[in-house]
């Protein structure tokens, strides 16, 4: 393998890495609008 390869890789390796955590914390914020609307309906 080459450097460029191995330098595209962990380029790669790091954006998905990225994509990941923003997905994480999409979820968790998700995850709280929908206990907060569910508490409203349990009201």
């Amino acid at each position: 393998m080459t450097s460029h390869q191995l330098s595209t890789r962990v380029e790669r390796f790091a954006a998905l890495q990225a994509e990941f955590a923003a997905q994480l914390k999409e979820e968790a914020e998700l995850n709280k609008a929908i206990l907060d609307n569910l508490k409203k309906i349990n009201v």
